[in-house]
């Protein structure tokens, strides 16, 4: 089974109950290839909002992160407060440095129905928190409204 969700070919994996498809390129995550997997697709009423979800996340560049960094920095400093009192590692951004450097953009992107709207979710690697990572999320796929642990 095949179908097409802003302009991508998408195929139905039936086990995972999800559609999937490869993109070549994801500029907001500094142009890696990722598998784009779509769920409760069929479920819902707003199939339009998936495709612009979808079409507006593909269209986002590096400048998107930079209006989340505060949330990123939230995230990195509550981390350090915690491992400072328990004895655990913290990590120290360095002056030519920002914290996305410390940032590994995962190669799954999960596009899902939401309350008010649809959300797209990457699942990715920082280095301040390896047991728990980060997960960041973008309302509509137009900018990130959650960036912490998955």
């Amino acid at each position: 089974m095949k179908l097409n969700i802003a302009g991508l070919d998408f195929t139905f994996d039936k086990d995972e109950e999800r559609w999937e498809c490869q993109i070549k390129s994801v500029e907001v995550l500094g142009g890696i290839s990722a598998n784009l997997y779509v769920y409760e697709y069929e479920e819902t009423d707003n199939r339009d909002d998936f495709s612009k979800a979808i079409s507006s996340f593909l269209k986002l560049d590096k400048f998107a992160l930079k209006d989340a960094e505060d949330k990123l920095l939230k995230y990195l400093n509550d981390t350090n407060d915690y491992y400072a009192k328990s004895g655990g590692p913290v990590l120290e951004i360095e002056k030519d440095k920002t914290v996305w450097d410390y940032v590994t953009f995962g190669d799954e992107i999960a596009v899902d129905r939401a309350e008010d709207g649809v959300t797209v979710s990457v699942e990715c690697e920082c280095e301040w928190d390896e047991e728990h990572g980060l997960n960041l999320v973008f309302a509509d796929g137009k900018r990130i409204v959650e960036a912490g642990p998955f």
